[in-house]
């Protein structure tokens, strides 16, 4: 068990692996796959080619060490873990393997820096995380195999239909062989599929979001072939019907909420998978949420699942969609095949619905509603390092995707474009509403711009883009997309 000591030397190493996190990631690995190549069995080498492991194990690790007091603030982020382990069928006997090379990766990348004392309490503190860890993973696997139809490892299904959904989208139907009944689902899991890709040595393991409502029969998967793309080059090329493929008990933390709040489904591309699958599960189960369906497309060349949705808008009352193409070909007739011509956008969204009847929300009492006006909180002033922090954690995001990099890690938390997006939304707000600062003082843009040069200078892109956001006249949509508005030679205010 880790001591009040141990724990307090985790939390002083942050700033060390925050430095240094990922070359201390690939080194594990680099160093953990030449010791024990079977375990390249189970992580995907296009991850590791890119750095995207690297980085996201790095951003875990962080994230532990600065929550060691209270691990269960990572609540989201460690179920989200455990669930893509069980769909690798990660085991309990990988966890001392991957700690073995991660202390010898920090003490290798630290150096003389990583002394006796840092090193016991970074074992102390892994081993922790990996009790943990194995402790959810068990009950999700105990879970999948003891419900109705369940089962543990992978099981054989065989492609009963393969459907050519567009140019570059396939949906492959799965039934268990020998037959009998499946476990239901949520909307918006995923299956993981374990193939053999003939002339590679190693078995691939690869997620795909199931694309329809639940069925007692059987499963659906529908896969985009990735130009260079190991294993769906394979299932669309090679992979025929009457085909077996070893498949996963369906897994994932992305799912639809039960409640009766309106649904806005946003989905670009084959990101239609799962929000497919849930407006078809609140369609089957005659749900009264309303639905808004919002999906960007290249063309109709590659819009998958175009039939099913325009069917929904007759058999579906509650359901409304816009779709966008932005490199419409010539056969595509809008109106018909597409809403709007051009790249999505909120305020292509709002002309694209404009006239409509704006869609009820579902009947709450007043007794209801009075009890929850009366849980808002009351405004407060503002306490300086809030409006600091947001300034911050946007600028470093920013700088981040300038650099093509996804996320950041500050103060041991992750961040990334979504709460950069809330971040700088506050911040125009707050301008906007001169909102009152402890102290007396008002958040107006001259202070703003005052706390932001303290952070990064005008001349900066990310200060730039920030500027920009936070003192329009009108909040701007989707950062990125401003970024690629913002003319190189704007000057900030």
């Amino acid at each position: 068990m880790l001591t009040p000591e141990q724990k307090a030397i985790v939390k002083a190493t942050v700033p060390a692996l925050e430095a240094h996190g990922e070359t201390i990631t690939r080194t594990f690995y680099a160093s953990m796959f030449a010791a024990h190549p079977e375990l390249l069995n189970i992580f995907n080498p296009a991850n590791q080619q890119t750095g995207k492991q690297a980085r996201s194990l790095a951003a875990s690790v962080l994230a532990y060490a600065a929550h060691i007091d209270h691990p269960e603030a990572l609540g989201g982020m460690v179920g989200r873990i455990a669930h893509k382990h069980v769909s690798l069928e990660v085991l309990p006997e990988h966890y001392p393997i991957v700690g073995q090379y991660l202390l010898g990766a920090i003490a290798g990348v630290l150096g003389d820096a990583a002394t006796p004392e840092i090193l016991d309490a970074w074992a102390a503190a892994y081993g922790e995380l990996a009790d943990l860890m194995i402790g959810i993973e068990k009950g999700m696997y105990d879970a999948g195999a003891g419900q109705p139809g369940g089962w543990r490892d992978f099981r054989p299904f065989r492609v009963a239909r393969k459907v050519a959904e567009s140019r570059v989208i396939t949906s492959f139907v799965l039934e268990p062989v020998g037959g009998g009944a499946l476990p239901a689902y949520q909307p918006g899991q995923y299956l993981s599929l374990k193939v053999k890709v003939p002339g590679q040595e190693r078995w691939q393991i690869r997620q795909y979001s199931l694309s329809d409502a639940p069925s007692p029969d059987h499963y659906r998967i529908s896969v985009k072939r990735e130009g260079g793309g190991l294993v769906s080059e394979y299932l669309h090329g090679a992979v025929q019907e009457g085909d077996e493929l070893l498949v996963h008990v369906p897994a994932g933390d992305f799912v639809l909420q039960q409640s009766e709040r309106p649904v806005v489904l946003i989905s670009a591309g084959v990101g239609i998978t799962p929000m497919l699958a849930m407006v078809q599960t609140l369609a089957q189960a005659g749900s009264q949420r309303p639905v808004t369906f919002i999906h960007a497309a290249q063309n109709g060349s590659v819009h998958a699942f175009r039939d099913d949705v325009a069917r929904l808008t007759h058999e579906y009352p509650h359901f409304r969609k816009v779709v966008f193409y932005d490199e419409a070909g010539p056969d595509d007739r809008l109106g018909t095949h597409h809403d709007v011509a051009g790249r999505l956008s909120l305020d292509a969204v709002r002309g694209a619905f404009e006239g409509e009847p704006s869609q009820p929300l579902p009947a709450e009492t007043a007794e209801r509603t009075h009890e929850r006006l009366l849980d808002l909180p009351a405004p407060r002033p503002l306490p300086l390092n809030v409006v600091q922090d947001s300034i911050g954690l946007a600028l470093a995001v920013f700088e981040a995707w300038y650099d093509g990099r996804g996320v950041v890690v500050r103060g041991g938390r992750i961040e990334d474009t979504a709460t950069a997006e809330l971040a700088r939304a506050q911040l125009w707000q707050w301008v906007g509403c001169r909102a009152e600062l402890e102290g007396g003082d008002t958040f107006t843009a001259d202070r703003y711009l005052s706390e932001r040069r303290a952070l990064a200078a005008d001349n900066t892109p990310q200060a730039r883009l920030l500027d920009h956001l936070v003192l329009a006249p009108v909040c701007p949509e989707y950062f990125p997309r401003a970024a690629q508005l913002l003319k190189p030679q704007e000057a900030t205010v």
